[in-house]
């Protein structure tokens, strides 16, 4: 080659290279391995990155130079440790035997990025996929799960029982339920459960018959005496004389116990109550019988307000009298229409007796119901107000009629408020308010309405 052609070629190489722009030294990448680097590097020259053994590169592991500057530099992040692994349920960690293993199972640790660990289930149970997990970057993957084992036949037997439905194979969970022969009756639960290739403990049949009768203190069996009675069996029992029921008199045979308990108590009174200023006259006894009586008579100058005697009933005697000084004493409480005093009226009522009173159905009681008997008279008696009695007869008068109910007649109690309305084909007569009125001891004010005028075309 000619020398003139040789110095242009020389010349066109030196301009090429003056164009290539060379890369300086990669850059130190934060917890990766320290790289031997030279001065400058040609477009496209690679170079390998590795991270400390504590960091995880995230990236290309090489970094290329292109048009003077370094492309695609990656990362060495710190591998993240995972703190317990997740638990299963029905499952548990495979331990070794190593020491270290033991330890780690029972104390709480932190796993390294990477680590694994297996899974194994409880008998009856298999593992429904990988039996790992695997610690990434500070977070376990998705554990397995442990999936009961199904029951297979035959059933548990049990004596006295029988099970409701049979089946070749049973699925985890499942249930079966259990009846016993005539005369026996279930103990604990009626089923049993499918808990992974075995059965949850079967029930019991035992024997519900009761074998012999209850006895109570003062209570007497009605019947025929049998040798065992069925569950669900009652007996009743009655009282001796002059004694009393409390409760039931039955009792009820439930497997194999008798529920129940007849209790008589005795009727019969003792000590009659004694009364201020009075002497019992009657033979005074220990015990007195139902219906049986003690008559008093006062200490004069006293004199006697009440019944003149008690009588013993169901165990207690009723209300004594009461003998006090007459000056101030009351007859008879005065009489009210359409009402009446609550208890049984006496003659003479001592002083600071009261009374109280009630009026008839519907009557409305106006004033203190309780009377008192002061100084000889007694205190301002109640008045029972009368109710209002609304017919169609009445309405018919008026052209009126109810305006929430259409009964043919309608009680109303005094003080309480009645609506109307026009019947239809009627205008009001009276004022708007009128058509909203009160029964006051049996008198309504009632509204009128007129007929329409009729307008002729």
């Amino acid at each position: 080659m000619p020398l003139a052609e040789l110095l242009d070629l020389l010349h066109i190489i030196t301009n090429l290279m003056a164009q290539i722009q060379l890369c300086p030294p990669p850059p130190q990448i934060p917890n990766s391995r320290h790289m031997t680097t030279t001065l400058n590097y040609q477009d496209g020259e690679k170079v390998s990155v590795f991270c400390q053994e504590n960091s995880l590169i995230q990236g290309s592991n090489e970094i290329i130079c292109k048009d003077g500057r370094w492309q695609s530099i990656p990362q060495c992040k710190e591998k993240i440790p995972c703190s317990q692994p997740p638990h299963i349920e029905h499952g548990a960690i495979k331990s070794s035997n190593s020491s270290e293993e033991k330890r780690e199972t029972t104390e709480p640790r932190l796993y390294r990025h990477g680590t694994k660990l297996s899974y194994i289930c409880e008998d009856g149970f298999s593992i429904s996929e990988k039996n790992e997990v695997t610690c990434d970057m500070g977070k376990w993957n998705t554990p397995p799960q442990c999936v009961g084992l199904p029951c297979r036949s035959p059933l548990p037997e049990i004596p006295n029982g029988f099970a409701l439905h049979s089946s070749d194979s049973y699925q985890y969970g499942e249930e079966v339920m259990y009846r016993c022969s005539q005369g026996f009756g279930i103990e604990g639960p009626s089923f049993i459960k499918c808990l992974g290739d075995r059965w949850s403990h079967p029930p019991e049949c035992i024997k519900t018959d009761c074998d012999s009768l209850p006895s109570f203190d003062n209570v007497t069996f009605i019947g025929q005496k049998k040798n065992s009675y069925r569950s669900g069996e009652q007996v009743a029992y009655t009282c001796p004389e002059h004694y009393q029921l409390v409760g039931s008199n039955t009792v009820t045979c439930v497997n194999r116990k008798w529920i129940g308990r007849p209790t008589c108590r005795d009727a019969s009174c003792v000590n009659p109550p004694t009364v201020k200023n009075a002497n019992i006259i009657s033979r005074q006894m220990t015990k007195y019988l139902p219906g049986e009586r003690v008559r008093y008579e006062c200490i004069k100058p006293y004199d006697m307000f009440g019944e003149v005697e008690v009588m013993c009933l169901n165990g207690n005697w009723t209300e004594p009298p009461q003998c006090q000084d007459s000056e101030g004493k009351c007859g008879t409480p005065p009489p009210i229409h359409n009402g009446d005093i609550t208890s049984f009226p006496l003659a003479v009522y001592a002083p600071y007796s009261s009374v109280v009173y009630q009026c008839q159905n519907l009557y409305e009681l106006e004033g203190n119901r309780q009377i008192t008997c002061i100084n000889g008279k007694w205190s301002e008696p109640p008045k029972c107000l009368a109710p209002c009695v609304i017919s169609e007869e009445i309405m018919r008068q008026y052209n009126i009629t109810l305006r929430w109910r259409a009964h043919q007649k309608l009680y109303s109690r005094s003080g309480e408020e009645v609506e109307f309305l026009c019947k239809e084909g009627y205008n009001p007569q009276t004022s708007k308010l009128s058509f909203r009125t009160m029964c006051q001891n049996g008198k309504l004010v009632y509204p009128g309405c007129k007929q329409n005028k009729r307008r002729w075309g």
